[in-house]
């Protein structure tokens, strides 16, 4: 029996939740369950369920090749969904054990839902992203914001798996944040790249669907 436990804050009462498209949040390094939450109100309510998850470890954890799991139960200021080097880098292998960790919450909760989709920020769209990877055809959507870079980005794009699937896919970052590049997303999907004053868009599909 996984021993994994979880945090997660939803928008609506449990009553009202059952036959609802779910829209579960992953937040960034350093943040909590509530931060993307709180973005609820300004969305599409009707049918649907947002819940924001907290990320399994205190933020600062640091790496071990001994641990095999993500979760680190301790109460902290701020999460993260896995531990990060002084130059920001991280070992792929625990955005594996993340994903695992938030897809087993998923296949938990999923049967009361008419669908899922997937909203990650920052590490929350490394973890999305490999979840989309690892169950394709599980997701209704991926919406990405300000996420992956270097070579993580490029692991977790590579394979036929990331293609095979039709989820619809929409990545976001400011010009400020290059973590992905048209480039990069293109070696597997197709992508649209629009330029707007502040922001540049990346409107990403899995080959053969418009």
């Amino acid at each position: 029996m996984s021993e994994n436990t979880y945090i997660v804050e939803y928008s609506r009462p449990e009553d009202e939740r059952a036959g609802t498209h779910l829209v579960l949040l992953l937040h960034g390094y350093g943040s909590h369950e509530k931060d993307l939450l709180s973005l609820a109100e300004h969305l599409p309510q009707e049918g649907i369920t947002y819940a924001g998850m907290r990320a399994p470890q205190p933020v600062g954890t640091q790496f071990s090749a001994d641990t095999t799991g993500a979760h680190i139960p301790a109460e902290a200021t701020g999460y993260q969904w896995y531990p990060l080097d002084q130059q920001l880098n991280a070992d792929v292998r625990t955005i594996e054990q993340a994903s695992d960790y938030v897809l087993e919450w998923v296949e938990q909760h999923e049967s009361h839902y008419a669908s899922v989709a997937l909203v990650g920020f920052s590490q929350g769209m490394a973890v999305a992203t490999s979840m989309v990877r690892h169950r394709p055809g599980k997701f209704a959507a991926l919406v990405g914001l300000s996420g992956i870079r270097g070579r993580i980005g490029l692991s977790l794009f590579q394979g036929r798996r990331a293609q095979s699937h039709r989820a619809a896919r929409f990545l976001r970052q400011g010009p400020g944040r290059p973590y992905y590049s048209a480039a990069l997303c293109g070696l597997h999907l197709r992508v649209d790249s629009r330029i707007y004053r502040w922001h540049q868009r990346f409107c990403m599909r899995a080959p053969g669907t418009e």
